[in-house]
């Protein structure tokens, strides 16, 4: 599948993602409390920061895999998290790495480094659900580790061998 089919299907996949994060979302957005608000930061720029990571490795060596694919999921990820932002009326946090990451020398290398950042990013998640209480984030946290833990950490300990 090519580069532009992949991204067709990844905005087709973002729009139903926002439309269901923000029909599940309350309407005037129950105070959400400090902690939870600093969760939802901290899940987007992890995000934010994989995505640009592995856009950094397909722009060095091309767009082989897991990288090619698992790119157009932290791009879904991100906008599931920014449907919450925008269904809790919270300004949506600038992406401050587009562009920014450095793809390590080798494949096998950015696949080790890939496997830390999916490793984190469960536990952070895993971190997170310990006390969010609000159904629609927990559902997106939920999802989004699951993703990682059950899609993208395997990819990668795969690829790092």
């Amino acid at each position: 599948m090519t580069l532009a089919r992949h991204l067709g299907k990844a905005v087709r996949l973002i729009a139903v993602a926002i439309l269901v994060a923000v029909a599940a979302a309350p309407a005037a957005a129950a105070a959400l409390d400090a902690q939870t608000r600093q969760a939802l930061s901290e899940a987007i720029n992890d995000e934010y920061q994989a995505r640009a990571l592995y856009q950094a490795v397909i722009a060095k060596v091309g767009g082989i895999r897991p990288f090619v694919n698992i790119v157009q999921a932290e791009i879904q990820h991100a906008e599931e998290l920014r449907a919450l932002f925008v269904a809790y009326k919270l300004p949506v946090p600038a992406d401050t790495y587009a562009g920014k990451a450095q793809a390590p020398a080798t494949i096998q290398e950015a696949c080790k480094v890939a496997v830390q950042a999916e490793t984190k990013n469960v536990a952070m998640y895993g971190r997170f659900l310990m006390f969010v209480k609000e159904p629609d984030i927990v559902a997106v946290f939920t999802r989004l580790r699951d993703a990682s833990a059950d899609r993208h950490l395997p990819a990668f300990q795969r690829c790092a061998r």
